[in-house]
């Protein structure tokens, strides 16, 4: 289930970023910390463009059919890539085990990614950001530093997405809305929707 690219101005999305860490001061004043797994969690805020009341309604049957938190969907990434990214052909070069932080990318012909961009693996559900920047060389390869670790290990030729190629598996960050309009009136509104990854990596 995709989320209605139409409904989305990407110039007013909000990415955040979510980890959880156990931390408990001792009798000696320390506070040792301890990561939750490797919990993590992207989160994101978005708003519409002004609509109307049909596409106001559209968008709430949309909403409706999630059940509230109950079904995942997907939202092409909202937020603009900051380097050109890599061509459709790039592949993984070298099987990555889980927790590992750096992938090399071949058929990376004139790829560049910067630090910010987002990153996807074909047949892997989490989202993941580049640390550094980084830049295909005369071959075509590139390697690349990305947070959070690896959730889980991604295979030698799989695909690799960049920029608006790469979608979120997403969740509502609750269970009831409100969508307050009139039908009679002309007037076109924006609204504002959180939602947050379904999958904690």
């Amino acid at each position: 289930m995709n989320f209605p690219e139409d409904l989305i101005l990407p110039q007013e999305a909000t990415l955040g970023t979510q980890y959880q860490t156990q931390s408990e001061e001792t009798h000696g004043g320390k506070r040792p910390k301890n990561r939750i797994g490797s919990a993590h969690q992207w989160k994101l805020e978005i708003t519409t463009p002004e609509l109307d009341f049909k596409r106001s309604m559209r968008l709430f049957a949309f909403i409706h059919s999630l059940q509230g938190q109950f079904q995942n969907f997907s939202i092409r990434n909202p937020i603009p890539a900051i380097g050109v990214g890599v061509n459709v052909g790039a592949t993984v070069a070298v099987t990555a085990e889980q927790f590992s932080t750096l992938i090399t990318i071949e058929r990376a012909f004139g790829g560049q990614l910067s630090s910010g961009d987002l990153i996807s693996f074909s047949n892997h559900p989490k989202v993941y950001m580049v640390i550094n920047d980084a830049s295909a060389n005369s071959q075509g390869k590139l390697v690349v530093d990305i947070s959070p670790p690896l959730f889980q290990r991604i295979s030698k030729g799989g695909a690799v997405h960049t920029g608006n190629n790469v979608y979120f598996s997403m969740e509502m960050t609750k269970d009831s809305y409100e969508l307050s309009l009139n039908a009679k009136s002309a007037k076109e509104q924006k609204l504002v929707l959180q939602m947050e990854e379904a999958w904690r990596a």
